[in-house]
């Protein structure tokens, strides 16, 4: 999920930045840290650093 799928679910759930600013800007930072992690995580994978052979889904 992106970070403007996050924004536009935040609008249709009616949790307008101006209207919880903290919320907005704690889930913004949130999405990021997933992100930074996500890569962090298949560049591990891609580079041998952690065996994904035997993993399952």
């Amino acid at each position: 999920m992106t970070s403007t799928n996050i924004m536009s679910l935040h609008k249709e759930i009616g949790f307008e930045s101006e209207i919880c600013p903290h919320f907005a800007a704690e889930s913004s930072r949130t999405v990021d840290l997933l992100q930074e992690r996500r890569t962090a995580l298949i560049s591990a994978a891609v580079t041998g650093q952690i065996d994904v052979r035997s993993a399952t889904s």
